[in-house]
């Protein structure tokens, strides 16, 4: 059997959670921190202007990059997540649909 047009197990029983006995399907809160882009720059840009040699300045440089390439990568991965939870919602129940 299938649920949502999905084979969960190839032994021919359904693995739905209907069937598995869920009755709720529990929400997962994580917290992830995204920090606003101002912050970055303003966290960074007097430790880099005071930098006292090159080392410095280049250590400083690339954590800022990192801080920032992190950040963004978060934004990114929570868009992709919402527009998959919105695709298995709309699998789910049909009928709410906008049309």
């Amino acid at each position: 059997m299938s649920w949502n047009g999905f084979n969960f197990n190839n032994k021919g029983e359904c693995n739905c959670p209907e069937c598995r006995g869920v009755s709720e399907v529990q929400q997962m809160y994580v917290d992830i921190e995204i920090i606003d882009p101002d912050e970055i720059i303003n966290e960074f840009f007097e430790e880099i202007k005071n930098a006292r040699s090159e080392d410095e300045l280049f250590r400083l440089l690339t954590e800022f990059h990192d801080t920032v390439y992190t950040n963004t990568y978060k934004e990114f991965l929570i868009d992709e997540l919402n527009e998959k939870i919105n695709a298995l919602h709309a699998l789910e129940y049909p009928e709410f649909d906008d049309e």
